[in-house]
């Protein structure tokens, strides 16, 4: 060592060590053999001083290191409690966000659904009538029964009676209400996916970060107990102090543990640093040569190799303690880094959440406007279907109507033919007697005796109070042609 204290201590020391050794006299040939062998020993010894000198600066230079990685990797778990800690809050909250996003969304939509439905059955149910109606045509015969009016020539079908212009108009009108509605529920639906994707990408990013390191993970699950099932949570502070005070403990640990290896460097250093000040100081005072037991102290010389191996294996598990940490250190400043990215991306999607649950209940309130705005348009579509379908069927019952009535008429023409032909009989008969009466027997009787036995008999008509016009004959063509 270049700067030992207590030198005069140890020289003192040396000294008494010596001294201890007078016991005989050598020659001279003898003692500079002694001097040759003692100084090579001592340059030998020199060698392992400064070799142990050497690894006692790299273990403590290498601990300097580790002591600096324990204090970064220390800082890093800290930083990452708090960015795990604030991931957490801000997931838990944006979930909850979502979720009450999503209840309104698709309450809404099933709202909207069924209004369009209603619309879309309204508009189907009229076009089907219409449909109906062309194809029914008028029958034959109540087209020849039509006024030469010009707005009756060109009926052929029930159709022919609609309003066209007033429909079409109500029908484009309805249309254009439902494909508001269309896009209504096409913005819900896109306000819906939007958020579900901003969610499910943030989700992914902090997935993805908690699988990346599962020893990481596992070791800060305990700590900060992430699992939002749990219903003894701790508050983020609370996992933060219990986290922070398990690692102060172990790198305290860790650190002390080191020391201890420095502490043993230093004291083997001090002993090879003892034996080589033994020896130059044997050579600085030859007189001491002939009384120094060379044989040992060329044997403690041999064995500041055994010194210099165990200086190596204390500087090798001070290297697999700093390799370890730093280690550690490395992988969580990647994971502090990658959680940072995690946190920067929940920043930078999370804001474009809350402002969804405004959009919603805007579109909610255009729906509810543009529904009370169009009730009027399907309701009248409604009645127009019903007054339609109820056109359809009251045509088959005029038919219907049409026959018995003719069949009616025929009967009781029938009837008053057969009573004036009885009339006229009964007329005839009685007229019959009374020219009788008088050729027999009124010629002899004066006319101021019974004037009315002159008079004629009574004849009879029938008058009918209603005019009815003809009926058109809308029997079928073989009933027609059998009668």
């Amino acid at each position: 060592m270049s700067n030992r204290g207590d030198s005069n201590i140890n020289d003192s020391i040396t000294s008494s060590l010596i001294f201890s050794h007078f016991d005989t006299y050598t020659n001279p040939d003898d003692e500079t053999e002694v001097q040759t062998l003692l100084s090579k020993l001592s340059n030998r010894s020199k060698q392992r001083l400064d070799q142990a000198e050497q690894k006692l600066m790299q273990a403590k230079k290498r601990d300097q290191e580790y002591i600096e990685y324990c204090k970064k990797y220390t800082v890093t778990q800290t930083k990452l409690s708090v960015i795990f800690s604030e991931i957490q809050r801000q997931m838990g909250v944006l979930k909850r966000l979502v979720i009450s996003i999503g209840g309104k969304s698709k309450a809404m939509l099933g709202e909207i659904e069924k209004f369009r439905m209603y619309q879309e059955t309204c508009i189907y149910e009229l076009t089907i009538v219409l449909e109906r109606l062309q194809k029914k045509p008028l029958h034959s015969q109540l087209v020849n029964s039509q006024t030469t009016a010009s707005s009756s020539l060109d009926k052929k079908t029930l159709f022919d009676f609609v309003n066209i212009e007033s429909v079409t108009d109500l029908k484009l009108r309805a249309e254009e209400e439902l494909n508001e509605t269309k896009g209504i529920e096409q913005l819900a639906n896109t306000i819906l996916v939007e958020v579900d994707d901003q969610f499910r990408e943030i989700s992914q990013s902090s997935r993805k970060l908690f699988e990346s390191n599962p020893e990481i993970m596992s070791a800060y699950q305990e700590g900060f107990n992430l699992s939002t099932s749990s219903s003894h949570r701790r508050t983020p502070s609370q996992d933060l102090a219990l986290h922070d005070a398990s690692t102060q403990q172990n790198i305290s640990t860790e650190v002390d543990l080191n020391k201890n290896e420095i502490k043993a460097m230093s004291n083997i250093v001090l002993e090879v640093a003892g034996h080589h000040d033994r020896l130059k100081h044997v050579l600085s005072n030859p007189v001491f040569s002939s009384t120094i037991d060379v044989e040992e102290m060329e044997e403690k010389t041999n064995q500041l190799s055994n010194k210099i191996h165990e200086l190596e294996q204390l500087s090798t598990r001070i290297d697999v303690n700093c390799s370890q940490v730093q280690s550690r250190y490395t992988r969580f400043s990647d994971f502090y880094r990658s959680a940072m990215g995690c946190h920067q991306d929940l920043l930078k999607i999370s804001p474009g959440i809350p402002p969804k649950v405004v959009q919603i209940d805007e579109v909610k309130t255009i729906f509810h406007q543009r529904r009370m705005n169009c009730d009027v348009i399907f309701e009248e579509i409604r009645d127009l279907t019903l007054w339609y379908g109820l056109f359809m069927t009251s045509y088959d019952k005029l038919l219907t109507e049409i026959e018995r009535r003719r069949k009616e008429q025929d009967k009781s023409q029938k009837m008053v033919e057969q009573f004036k032909k009885q009339l006229n009989q009964e007329y005839e008969t009685e007229e019959l007697a009374r020219q009788q009466f008088f050729e027999d027997y009124g010629k002899y009787l004066p006319v101021s005796l019974c004037p009315s036995i002159m008079e004629k008999a009574t004849k009879y008509q029938i008058v009918s109070e209603n005019f009815t016009s003809s009926l058109p004959d809308v029997r079928d063509n073989e009933t027609s042609e059998s009668l």
